[in-house]
C-alpha cells in the first residue's frame, strides 16, 4: 500500500467522522475496529500527518484518437438534478433521443446502496485493487496519470457521502480538477471490465453481509450500566515463571510476573 495515496487524507477525515456517528457501525464497533486496522491505518495515519488537501474535479475530458471535448461536472449535476440542459452540454445531446437522454439522468442518480467501511475493505484487497488498475487505465487524471488513487479516494467518500454512491457523486469526489477518459481504451477493455465489474459487485455484496452477521452475533454493551469490576467475570489468568537463556552472552534470567488470560469453561 502506497503512503503517497491522495486518497487517504479523505478516507481517515470521513470514515471517522462516520464511523463515531452511525448507529450500526457502533454496534460492530469490534468488528470494525480490527478491521480497519489491518485494512487502512497503517498507511492513513503518515498520509494525515503530511498530507495536504486535494481539490474536487470541475470538468471530464473525453478523448479519442486526436479529438477531446470537455465538459462540466456542474453542467453533468444540473442535468441530473433539475432537467436543464446547459450550454456545454447541449452540443452533445443534440445527437441522442429524448429516452437516451432519460436514460443518462437516472444512471447519473443511480446509487449503490454500500457502507464506505465495506468498499474500503474491498478496493484494499487484491482483487479490488485489480479492478481499480484496470479502470486506472480508462479513468485518467487531468495530467493523463492512472485514475488509481482519484478512483479508490471517490468511490468511498461518494459511498460515504449523504447523497450516497452514485456515478454523479463519484465524479463531484474525484480528488483532482480534471477527469480523463480515454475512449479507445474503453472499447478495448470494455468486455473484461464489465466481468471484472460484476465480480467485483458480489465480492462487496458478500463482504456486507458477513459484517452484518458479525456485527448482529456480536453483544451490545450498555455504557449507561458498565459491568462492576468487582465481579469475576468468564475470563481467568495464571502466572507462570519462565526461564530465559542468552547463550550468547552465557547468561540466564528468570522471569515471574507474565499472567496468560484465558477463557474459563
Amino acid at each position: 500500500m502506497n503512503c503517497s495515496d491522495p486518497a487517504l487524507p479523505f478516507i481517515a477525515r470521513h470514515l471517522r467522522s462516520r464511523l463515531i456517528s452511525s448507529p450500526a457501525i457502533r454496534r460492530s464497533a469490534r468488528w470494525v475496529g480490527a478491521r480497519l486496522k489491518s485494512i487502512l491505518i497503517p498507511a492513513v495515519l503518515p498520509a494525515v500527518l503530511v498530507a495536504s488537501p486535494a481539490s474536487a474535479a470541475e470538468r471530464i475530458y473525453f478523448s479519442y484518437g486526436i479529438i477531446e471535448r470537455s465538459i462540466s461536472i456542474d453542467s453533468l449535476e444540473t442535468y441530473a438534478r433539475q432537467g436543464t440542459i446547459e450550454a456545454d452540454l447541449e452540443a452533445y445531446t443534440r445527437y441522442a433521443s429524448p429516452e437516451q437522454l432519460e436514460q443518462l439522468r437516472t444512471l447519473l442518480q443511480a446509487e449503490a446502496e454500500l457502507s464506505p467501511v465495506a468498499i474500503a475493505q474491498f478496493l484494499y484487497t487484491d482483487q479490488g485493487e485489480i479492478l481499480l488498475r484496470r479502470l486506472g487505465e480508462i479513468i485518467q487524471t487531468e495530467a493523463r496519470e492512472s485514475g488509481f488513487y482519484a478512483l479508490r479516494a471517490a468511490l468511498i467518500l461518494a459511498a460515504d457521502d449523504p447523497g450516497g454512491l452514485t456515478p454523479l457523486n463519484v465524479l463531484k469526489k474525484f480528488p483532482v480538477a480534471g477527469i480523463r477518459i480515454d475512449l479507445n481504451r474503453t472499447l478495448a477493455v470494455v468486455s473484461s471490465l464489465e466481468q471484472l465489474i460484476n465480480q467485483t459487485a458480489e465480492a462487496v455484496n458478500a463482504i456486507e453481509q458477513q459484517s452484518e452477521l458479525e456485527a448482529a452475533s456480536d453483544p451490545i454493551i450498555d455504557l449507561l450500566s458498565p459491568p462492576d469490576p468487582r465481579r469475576l467475570g468468564r475470563f481467568t489468568w495464571q502466572r507462570q515463571t519462565i526461564t530465559l537463556n542468552d547463550t550468547s552472552r552465557d547468561r540466564t534470567f528468570v522471569r515471574r510476573c507474565l499472567f496468560f488470560p484465558f477463557v474459563g469453561d
